[in-house]
């Protein structure tokens, strides 16, 4: 039965992508997650909180726990929102060095998964991705 199932088959390859990033990027000192953090505030630019969980579609409270050990190591910087509720987080030049250095590590898996499906394929699998994230949440 979880052959067949869409949740089982999504949740097992993406821990098998996962994995293997996190041990790509390892040199960087970074995982998956904090580098997809760092770029999508690099591409975006400061944020509050709840702006980054929207964008990434996750929970502020784990995103919050995600944040504390890159603001730990000064690759990003949290300053005071608009009103006393939020939070703005942004990359500080450390997250920009270190978020570079991930980059060249993170583009040599990509071009392999992007190369071995093939450009043509590999769009189509982003689309039939975006597709099943749509149908799953109507």
């Amino acid at each position: 039965r979880n052959r067949q199932c869409a949740c089982f088959n999504l949740r097992a390859t993406t821990r098998a992508v996962t994995q293997a990033f996190d041990v790509v990027l390892a040199p960087s000192g970074l995982t998956i997650s904090q580098y997809t953090l760092l770029s999508v505030l690099a591409m975006q630019g400061p944020a509050t909180i709840n702006e980054i969980a929207a964008w990434l579609r996750m929970d502020a409270t784990t995103l919050t726990r995600g944040l504390k050990p890159l603001i730990k190591e000064k690759l990003l910087v949290s300053t005071p929102g608009d009103d006393q509720r939020t939070r703005r987080v942004a990359l500080t030049k450390a997250g920009h060095r270190t978020l570079e250095q991930a980059r060249l590590l993170w583009q040599t898996l990509q071009a392999k998964i992007v190369e071995g499906m093939g450009q043509e394929r590999f769009e189509t699998f982003l689309k039939d991705l975006r597709l099943v994230a749509s149908l799953a949440h109507e």
